[in-house]
């Protein structure tokens, strides 16, 4: 059996336990302290800028564009700056998170930390929302986005290998809504900075009734 069928049938009863690698202190220059959730949000529109210092002289800008309530859909802003002050990295979205509890994990394997930002590309309409993984070494360098039209979970193993779990939606043969279509879980790993199909992997833990998932995070 093919595993993304196999994983439909049991997808919704799938449950996995998210442990996250120890990230590296961040330097807070916002003024709300380290405590601060660095988001843009369209609704209710932000108003506060966010900075915040990463490693090896580079730092985060997070904030409203120009003209925010005018330009729909591409009302937050987030860049990565090096120690010249460039602009190495850029997102722009309806709303932008810097994800703070996966920045400074190392999730493509190479032994140094990555930055990740959640991006709503959907212009509202709570469907698009996207996780923005980017590389500092050996040279500021996108690695990939993950796509979460269904949930997503990043989990290390005791080796400190990733998985990243996503919900992926199903064909639509019957031309049904989005809501009520079934959603498969396929997994991936990530190989020479890109997401490979790992579902075969992990068959026996998708056919396993595990309890409710959590997320726990260091």
């Amino acid at each position: 059996m093919r595993p993304a069928i196999a994983a439909l049938a049991v997808s919704l009863a799938v449950g996995t336990v998210s442990f996250a690698q120890s990230a590296p202190p961040l330097a807070s220059t916002d003024a709300l302290g380290a405590n601060a959730r660095v988001a843009c949000l369209a609704f209710p529109q932000s108003t506060q800028s966010f900075k915040r210092k990463l490693w090896d002289g580079y730092e985060i800008s997070l904030g409203p564009t120009p003209n925010a309530a005018d330009d729909a859909g591409n009302n937050c802003t987030a860049a990565i700056y090096n120690a010249q002050t460039r602009v190495v990295y850029r997102t722009t979205g309806f709303n932008v998170t810097f994800d703070e509890n996966l920045t400074g994990k190392d999730v493509d394997g190479d032994d140094h930390p990555d930055v990740v930002f959640q991006t709503d590309t959907g212009g509202g309409n709570h469907c698009c929302w996207e996780y923005n993984v980017i590389s500092l070494y050996p040279k500021p360098h996108k690695l990939f986005d993950i796509a979460q039209e269904g949930a997503v979970w990043f989990e290390w193993d005791s080796q400190q290998k990733l998985a990243i779990w996503k919900r992926v939606e199903a064909p639509d043969v019957f031309n049904s809504p989005m809501a009520s279509r079934p959603f498969v879980e396929r997994i991936y790993r990530v190989s020479d900075g890109k997401m490979v199909d790992a579902t075969p992997e992990f068959c026996g833990r998708i056919f396993c009734r595990w309890p409710r998932r959590q997320t726990l995070v260091n």
